[in-house]
């Protein structure tokens, strides 16, 4: 053993002079020790240092932070994560001294981390001020350090609340955070949006944020209530978004009517639940640009809309023609003038059997398609349309929900890929086609019979264990699909499907309970969203976002709430938002040792509002 440490001791000794790189290199590859000893080597060469950087160790990484020898591209690349040793490194201050385009070479969040440091060197901070050409969040940011701008008496929780009101995504949260940061974009979800399902759980200071304010409005469980306060906000694109929420009520919908912004009338001409006297007062309107809302609208009686078939505006007569209350004298004319309104008729619910023959035989292959998906075409045409040579007309019939029986039947044999895959996607597609098509060689249909509400619970269950990924997610997202299947999976390895499984009607409570803490964010949204979701298990998720990698809109909700636990708080006093850290020293679950730390801090409003937190316990 002794003769073990003593070889150890020799090594740790060569790993530290100056000797050659091939040598430096052997040692470092014996043990993380000595790669450890070799990276705080100034003797070791750019190109090992480089190599080092990618080391498994931490300690590593971080002695490689601390080297001047270190290339610059690659310290910076590592000061994300060791901040501290790269504002210890002099290679570092002697980029910056006397050079303020370097700045420039600092990538944002890297320097949004620096600034808000105790040590941060003065003439950085001096160096950002005196930058116009800088990011105006890192300069606001520097400002707000306590090297330049002293301690703050008053007013900082009123900059605080203005800060929360501003932010637009959680980018603003750390100054202009990376978009590659995110996951899987396609199943993105703004935490805004998220929020919005937690009313029970957020400050009410975080209601003023703007952009939350819009996501309250437009979201179907915002309450009555709320509605109502959204509804006078003094923005009109607050006011704008009451009206697109379908379950505003008639009595806001009445009095936005009247507002003195066109764009919020416009919403309330666009609002399928507008009674139609509203939709008479707004066609009077004194501005014209919620006419084609009005066309659009499928309470518009037909009295208005038969004025606005002769508007001037060519976009509101073809919504008249597409509208289902546009009287039949109206669709007659409109089935003989240009192409634009022969669409909108052709795709009219309430064009007569007359009207649709004229326009098949005299419209083209567009126009022809049109009437093959429409639910109102008479079966015999349907039936006549089922031998079209032209496919995209067969593509129209498989999709149309009014098509016969026989017919879907016929189409589900046809030789081209596209008119079967609608079939297998057509809801009133029978069970028994559905398994037909399962035997196709078209893998994707076998992603529309995945799809499809009539297929049997047998056969989800057995596509549920497809080879083709796409195929069980099919199944993951059937409104039909079994618990049993659900239940497993809830336990796939695959996030999208488990993603899926979260927002499934479906799912047991056991199963929201079990995935409201999975790892993966936008698992837990997905439980959040849906109807099933108790209040105990949103408690959890909200709990839960104190799990996110990165700072957000979301944690700034949390630590500002009294959900948040004293040990969660603890770990997050440190982080590198600055709003983060003020929600931190305003809970007052906060541990008093942690708001001691925080009394210290770099940021002038956070450590102010900790000194605040910390008379609590003087009384």
């Amino acid at each position: 053993m002794d003769e073990i440490n003593s070889q150890n001791i020799a090594l740790e000794a060569e790993a530290r002079k100056t000797t050659s790189q091939q040598r430096l290199k052997e040692l470092a590859s014996i043990s993380d020790n000595l790669a450890e000893i070799v990276a705080q080597n100034i003797a070791a060469s750019p190109e090992l240092l480089t190599e080092l950087a990618s080391h498994e160790s931490k300690a590593v990484r971080k002695a490689v932070t601390c080297n001047p020898k270190t290339p610059t591209e690659i310290f910076l690349e590592l000061g994300e994560y060791f901040p501290q040793e790269l504002l210890n490194n002099p290679a570092f201050e002697l980029l910056l001294l006397g050079n303020l385009k370097s700045l420039e070479e600092i990538p944002i969040r890297l320097l949004s981390i620096l600034i808000q440091y105790r040590d941060t060197p003065k003439f950085i901070l001096d160096s950002i001020l005196e930058n116009e050409e800088l990011d105006f969040e890192i300069i606001n940011i520097a400002k707000m350090h306590v090297i330049v701008s002293g301690e703050i008496k008053k007013g900082w929780h009123e900059v605080a609340n203005k800060m929360i009101a501003q932010i637009e995504d959680d980018e603003d949260i750390i100054s202009q955070l990376d978009d590659s940061l995110e996951h899987d974009n396609n199943y993105w979800l703004d935490d805004f949006e998220f929020l919005a399902n937690f009313y029970d759980f957020i400050s009410p200071r975080i209601y003023q944020n703007k952009k939350l304010k819009k996501y309250l409005a437009r979201n179907p469980q915002t309450t009555t209530s709320f509605l109502k306060q959204l509804a006078n906000d003094p923005d009109w694109n607050i006011r704008n978004a009451v009206t697109d929420n379908p379950n505003t009520p008639i009595s806001i919908l009445e009095k936005l009517a009247n507002d003195a912004n066109v764009w919020v009338r416009t919403g309330v001409a666009g609002n399928p639940n507008t009674p139609r006297k509203i939709l008479e007062q707004l066609a009077n309107d004194s501005s014209r640009v919620s006419y084609i809302a009005i066309a659009r609208n499928p309470n518009t009686p037909s009295e208005v809309l038969k004025k606005l078939a002769n508007d001037e505006n060519i976009d509101v007569r073809a919504n008249v023609s597409r509208n289902k209350n546009t009287p039949l004298t109206v669709l007659e004319k409109f089935a003989v003038q240009d192409r634009n309104f022969q669409k909108g008729v052709a795709i009219n619910h309430s064009a007569s059997v007359e009207i649709l023959e004229q326009l098949f035989i005299e419209g083209d292959e567009w126009i022809c398609s049109l009437i093959a998906r429409n639910p109102a075409t008479p079966s015999k045409m349907l039936i006549k349309l089922a031998n079209d040579s032209r496919n995209s007309i067969r593509v129209s019939l498989a999709e149309n929900l009014s098509t016969p029986i026989k017919v879907l039947e016929k189409l589900a044999i046809d030789v081209d890929d596209e008119v079967r895959l609608t079939v297998a996607k057509n809801q009133n597609t029978p069970k028994l086609v559905l398994e037909k098509l399962i035997i196709d060689s078209n893998h994707e249909i076998h992603i529309g019979v995945a799809m499809n509400l009539n297929t049997s619970t047998k056969l989800l269950e057995k596509l549920a264990t497809h080879s083709d990924r796409e195929v069980r997610l099919a199944v993951a997202k059937n409104q039909n699909t079994p618990i049993t299947t659900l239940e497993k999976f809830a336990v796939a390895e695959d996030r999208v499907i488990r993603i899926h499984t979260a927002e499934h009607p479906n799912a047991s409570i056991e199963i929201l309970e079990q995935l409201a803490n999975d790892l993966v964010y936008k698992v837990r949204i997905a439980v959040a969203k849906n109807p099933k979701c108790t209040c105990q298990i949103k408690e959890t998720i909200f709990k839960n976002f104190a799990k996110l990698d990165t700072p957000s809109f979301s944690r700034v909700a949390l630590f500002l709430s009294d959900y948040a636990e004293s040990s969660v708080l603890a770990e997050n006093s440190n982080s590198i938002s600055w709003l983060e850290r003020y929600a931190v020293a305003q809970n007052k679950n906060t541990p008093q040792d942690t708001l001691q730390i925080l009394a210290q801090d770099s940021n002038r409003i956070v450590r102010a509002t900790a000194k605040e937190s910390l008379q609590q316990y003087d009384l």
